[in-house]
């Protein structure tokens, strides 16, 4: 049969039906030489090998499945919980738990009337709030009660609504991560939801500031989640138990860059600095181990300006998405070469710069507002 084969021609259309593919696809075969056209025809009366036709079916048959297009993602919307939004926790609680909490939902509704800034949440941008794909909670307590849940003592479903604090005393908060919790479909909100909150800490810095963040697993898959941000083992407390310290270099990319943006706005308060102590091996220190002193990282930026990096950063744009902007002259910035910190910065905006990306951008689904929004040139 493969003999007959090698000399059996068939016109285009025949060796298409046998492959099951249209005019282009068969053609573009005979163009990278899989399969071989029947010499000294004329183009429109070609004919083409029936045995290289057979070979590429059995190929494809025996090939691996074609790669499904990535679909699309749902436009999200991004917004404190509110009261009202606890139909919509219990129903995503109900796909990803299969069950719902209402106990602790009652209680979650207590918390939030006393404090409207506890957990961050993201919507179906077409379902007008009533399908949630994605929410984070942390709820802000005094230290002492936070490791008294950590250690069993207590449930975190008697924590009371006046246990809650509210954001209105300066100096720094003690943060209890209690859930978070997503869509199987969408693992990417997590983090999206983290920069949003992160942003909402840079906006009232220095006056506020988290200190440290407390979470427990109760699962292999939230062991796992906490280890994203290199949360530090509290065995001391319980075997579950997970502290991330903001005095600390922080070594997932969000903490991080939270930490970067907190420096760039103002000096660290000393809770936040640093405690490094000096490791003398086979010495003993003389004096008694001081506090090291803060460093402030200079910075040759003249005031007004901004790097284009860091405030696309802040307000929550790509940097990709912000550099097409410059290129194409739709945003103006300063060109030079300044020092901030450890790193160089080649371009900055000024007030002009700054009104302008938040003309441009302010609409953007992933924009962040910060407390000098909209930038408005005085």
């Amino acid at each position: 049969m493969n003999k007959r084969n090698q000399d059996i021609y068939v016109k285009w259309d025949e060796g298409a039906s046998i492959l099951d593919l249209k005019r282009n696809t068969f053609f573009y075969l005979v163009q990278s030489e899989q399969v071989r056209a029947e010499p000294n025809r004329k183009p429109r009366d070609g004919r083409y090998n029936l045995q290289d036709i057979m070979r590429v079916k059995e190929k494809r048959e025996q090939g691996k499945p074609r790669k499904q297009y990535k679909r699309r993602l749902a436009p999200v919307i991004f917004d404190w919980l509110s009261p009202s939004d606890i139909p919509a926790i219990l129903r995503l609680d109900q796909v990803v738990y299969d069950q719902m909490f209402l106990a602790e939902a009652a209680v979650y509704e207590q918390w939030s009337s006393k404090n409207p800034y506890l957990a961050m949440a993201a919507f179906d941008a077409k379902s007008d709030r009533q399908e949630m794909l994605a929410y984070v909670a942390a709820l802000p307590l005094d230290e002492s009660l936070i490791l008294s849940i950590m250690r069993g003592e207590r449930e975190e479903i008697s924590i009371t609504p006046d246990e809650i604090e509210t954001y209105e005393r300066p100096g720094g908060y003690t943060l209890l991560g209690n859930s978070a919790v997503n869509h199987p479909e969408r693992p990417d909100l997590l983090y999206k939801i983290l920069y949003r909150m992160t942003a909402f800490w840079i906006e009232r810095y220095p006056e506020q500031y988290i200190t440290r963040i407390y979470a427990q697993s109760v699962s292999e898959r939230g062991d796992r989640m906490i280890q994203h941000f290199f949360m530090a083992p509290r065995y001391d407390l319980a075997p579950n138990a997970y502290m991330l310290d903001l005095a600390r270099p922080g070594a997932s990319k969000v903490i991080h860059w939270f930490q970067s943006q907190l420096l760039q706005k103002a000096p660290l308060p000393t809770e936040l600095q640093r405690p490094y102590i000096p490791n003398y091996v086979g010495k003993k220190p003389q004096e008694p181990l001081q506090p090291q002193k803060q460093l402030v990282e200079k910075s040759t930026l003249p005031e007004g300006l901004v790097g284009w990096r860091a405030f696309a950063r802040l307000h929550g744009i790509t940097e990709s998405t912000v550099q097409k902007s410059i290129v194409s002259g739709r945003l103006p910035i300063i060109e030079n070469g300044w020092i901030v910190g450890r790193a160089k910065v080649r371009g900055a905006l000024d007030e002009n710069g700054k009104a302008r990306f938040y003309e441009l951008y302010h609409e953007n689904k992933n924009f962040i507002s910060c407390s000098q929004c909209p930038h408005l040139q005085t």
